[in-house]
């Protein structure tokens, strides 16, 4: 059922011009991970307590990038939201995710390959880690900004007065808004 989840999302994040190269990476090895458990009837526990620490943090991200999606990014719904998914990602990847690494190559039973892969895996969730970092440092600096102007975010509409502060006015040229 995994293997079908992920393939699904490959091919579904394809469709929508949504699969970059580190996604596709990742799901490539997540796939060929799954199918070599599979195959060698190995380490089958240590792939779905990874997959299991991997994903619990999806629905959040899924949340937020629907919020972002019907244009409410400056909100606190946003915020919020992203600063849980941010959270569960690094607790379950960097923190849970070690043992499960620890426990997938310590195993003499476990493929080599497998082993590998799981390395693999956890040293793509360090990248997203420091990327996600530098997210957490941008928004530090957007929070401050508002307080020291006295701007407040609301829950599921945009503040008028967001769009006067420096960060907003440089991210709407970046990203093409008038």
């Amino acid at each position: 059922m995994s293997l079908g989840y992920f393939l699904y999302d490959t091919l579904a994040m394809a469709y929508y011009g949504l699969l970059d190269r580190a996604m596709c990476f990742h799901h490539s090895i997540v796939c060929l991970g799954i199918y070599l458990s599979l195959c060698f009837s190995a380490s089958g526990s240590e792939i779905l307590a990874g997959i299991f620490i991997s994903e619990v943090s999806n629905p959040v991200m899924h949340f937020r990038l629907i919020i972002r999606s019907i244009g409410l990014r400056h909100t606190k719904a946003y915020e919020y939201s992203e600063l849980l998914y941010i959270i569960l990602y690094i607790y379950n990847r960097l923190f849970k995710g070690l043992f499960i690494v620890y426990g997938t190559v310590a195993t003499p039973v476990g493929h080599p390959i497998i082993k590998l892969i799981s390395v693999g895996v956890a040293v793509q969730s360090y990248f997203y880690v420091v990327k996600m970092v530098s997210i957490l440092k941008n928004r530090w600096t957007e929070m401050s900004e508002r307080e020291k102007e006295k701007v407040t975010l609301f829950w599921l509409a945009h503040n008028p007065q967001v769009q006067k502060l420096s960060y907003y006015i440089r991210s709407a040229k970046k990203e093409g808004i008038p």
